[in-house]
């Protein structure tokens, strides 16, 4: 069997732009000096530069000019001497997320966003790579604030939100014990309030969230699922200036699931319920 023989494809080098005479930059990521005169009048031959390592990786040389220096990233050089100047808004990404390969097929001018997917998928991302909140609290499900995670995909501690709300409400300091209670108190209401998913099936008192224990104003006007039990405990809690209690919403919610007052029927539900599904479906 013969082997075929690859033939390497030859550098290409271009001026770098605005060093024109002075550097030159390939389309493998390296950059040359040329010869020239020094500032004294003696020659200077060229010379492949070799780069250093800035933060995050990236290479970066040093330019002369006019007894100036100037710190260029070398993927940055690469991309203006081939493909042209940055488009408004444009950085520099790279396709495989390692900053050091600066060969011009790996590079390319994108927006912000497609820069932070490009870490986020090569696993570069420091909030991506998180897997605890500064307290130790684990960013994952059920520990995850609803509503930023299922509509922008953002890992948010659900204990320590619920520690700032309680905190912010009273007046008082942000206390981590009792984020870890709240913690403690959302494990506990996996299986009861929400299912394996995390689509909630029950109010925090534990009444199922399904007809005819639904809010009918909230529930056909918008799609939100209010506790009615609960709904009418707090009416009443008002109306009579009592607080509210949960074994008066227990009875109402017991009434209510007999089927005393029940006009919200299964048929809109069901429909509603196919919409929501749709809305929140996040795989």
């Amino acid at each position: 069997m013969v082997t075929p023989v690859v033939v390497p494809t030859p550098e290409t080098w271009l001026p770098v732009v605005g060093y024109e005479g002075l550097y030159e930059v390939s389309d493998r990521g390296r950059v040359r000096s040329l010869d020239r005169l020094s500032a004294a009048g003696a020659p200077q031959r060229g010379r492949v530069l070799r780069p250093s390592i800035a933060k995050g990786g990236y290479p970066m040389v040093s330019l002369y000019r006019d007894r100036g220096r100037s710190t260029r990233t070398v993927h940055r050089l690469v991309l203006l001497a081939f493909v042209g100047p940055e488009p408004e808004g444009a950085e520099a990404c790279h396709r495989d997320g390692n900053p050091t390969n600066n060969a011009l097929p790996n590079l390319y001018w994108g927006t912000h966003s497609e820069n932070m997917h490009d870490a986020v998928r090569h696993g570069r991302n420091r909030q991506a790579r998180r897997t605890t909140c500064p307290l130790g609290h684990p960013l994952e499900w059920p520990n995850l604030v609803p509503s930023t995670w299922w509509k922008h995909g953002h890992r948010q501690c659900r204990a320590c939100h619920r520690e700032r709300a309680r905190a912010s409400h009273f007046g008082s300091d942000f206390d981590a014990s009792q984020a870890d209670v709240a913690l403690a108190m959302i494990r506990a209401e996996v299986g009861e309030t929400h299912d394996e998913t995390g689509y909630q099936v029950a109010c925090l008192h534990g009444h199922r969230l399904a007809p005819p224990n639904l809010v009918e104003s909230t529930w056909r006007k918008h799609g939100r699922r209010a506790c009615r039990a609960c709904h009418r405990e707090r009416s009443s809690a008002r109306h009579a200036r009592r607080p509210f209690s949960v074994s008066a919403a227990d009875e109402k919610y017991a009434d209510i699931m007999a089927g005393v007052d029940r006009r919200l029927s299964t048929s809109v539900y069901a429909s509603r319920s196919a919409a929501l599904a749709c809305c929140t479906d996040h795989g």
